[in-house]
């Protein structure tokens, strides 16, 4: 950054109106400290346009808790660090708050203003780091030409590959010698937890490979072959597949208007529905509602399939909307931020598109556009 930095804004949030003063009080010669008495008004603050570096706030105030808060704003803002002011009674919260992600750290009560001062710059310094990272990311990627990606990707899933072949053949070997070995010494305990160690690793490696095959289908070159299938067989053998394993807590409606023809292998629509299904039940479990509902429904118009998923979970803030297309972003800390990216990759290349839907309070609509298999 050239010239002087400019001043971090933190976002102080606590129902006590004598603890807002005390702070900006203390911190407003380091800090544009702003202050908010509920979460509420914090929330219609950032809708606002508020950017702060830092989010502190109290843990117990009427209404929304500071982990709650915490908690909504790590999905709209997650460039924001999180951090929790609490008594020594609610440490559990703000320990489990942190293990999930929600929150950066806490500081119990009482605390020294020097303690807090040193935490809220060391705070301010890695967001900033964070942000210069996320923007040297753009750069490079809008910089290096595609070809030259291109190569780099593909080189890189090669390697990566290898290396996996090469764990998962000794793990395999690893498993066989292993009950081997006990089988010769006439002990027979079912198995063991060094077997179900490798089965853990080995299922790593799998989510590993699925990166790095997604990374390889990312950056790969148009395919000139055109395949189509039937959009409602598709649709509805992978609803009839995923539908149980959402869980009997989660409605699954689909509604069959047409049964079209459309520009798209079977299996990649497959794929793309599959990634709709879970990532609105992931939606529906974020809202911690006791049952959720998502809509599937196949329509046409005009020269085009319209495929609906829509889910009554707590929606996509609007900042975000964007970029959750973006490769690898995710706001979840189980989540690889891959499926929405590769469902919008996959119908552009056969002349569709990708979109979303998600009025406040209304839950969230992808709709897939696909060209009918007859269009012109």
């Amino acid at each position: 950054m050239s010239g002087a930095e400019t001043r971090a804004t933190i976002l102080y949030v606590d129902d006590e109106a004598a603890n807002r003063m005390a702070l900006a009080y203390v911190f407003e010669d380091d800090f544009d400290f702003v202050t908010a008495a509920s979460g509420e008004e914090a929330l219609q603050q950032l809708a606002e346009g508020l950017e702060p570096a830092i989010l502190l706030a109290d843990q117990r105030m009427p209404g929304m808790t500071g982990v709650a808060l915490c908690e909504r704003v790590r999905r709209s803002h997650p460039g924001t660090l999180r951090m929790i002011l609490t008594a020594y009674a609610d440490v559990q919260a703000a320990i489990d708050a942190i293990n999930r992600g929600a929150v950066h750290r806490y500081l119990t009560k009482p605390f020294e203003n020097e303690e807090l001062l040193e935490v809220l710059h060391s705070g301010v310094k890695l967001a900033r780091e964070r942000r210069l990272v996320s923007e040297l990311e753009g750069q490079l990627l809008r910089e290096v030409p595609t070809r030259t990606a291109r190569a780099v990707q593909s080189e890189i899933a090669h390697e990566l590959n290898n290396v996996l072949n090469a764990l998962n053949l000794n793990a395999q070997v690893l498993q066989e010698q292993l009950r081997d070995a006990l089988f010769e010494l006439g002990d027979h305990p079912g198995r063991t937890p060094l077997e179900r160690c490798v089965d853990q690793g080995r299922a790593v490696l799998a989510g590993v490979e699925q990166l790095v095959g997604f990374a390889a289908r990312l950056s790969a070159p148009e395919e000139s072959r055109v395949e189509q299938c039937d959009a409602a067989q598709v649709v509805e053998s992978t609803v009839q597949l995923l539908a149980p394993q959402l869980g009997e807590a989660i409605e699954v409606e689909l509604t069959l208007d047409a049964r079209p023809a459309v520009r798209l292998a079977a299996a990649s629509l497959g794929q793309i529905m599959a990634n709709l299904l879970v990532n609105a039940g992931h939606a529906i479990r974020e809202g911690a509602r006791p049952r959720g509902r998502i809509e599937v429904r196949l329509e046409v118009a005009g020269e085009d399939a319209l495929l609906h998923v829509k889910d009554d979970g707590p929606g996509v803030p609007l900042e975000l909307q964007e970029r959750i297309f973006a490769p690898y972003f995710t706001t979840r800390e189980d989540g690889t931020g891959t499926g929405l990216a590769l469902a919008r990759r996959v119908a552009r290349r056969a002349g569709g598109e990708v979109s979303l839907s998600s009025p406040p309070g209304e839950g969230a609509r992808i709709t897939v556009r696909l060209p009918l298999a007859d269009a012109r």
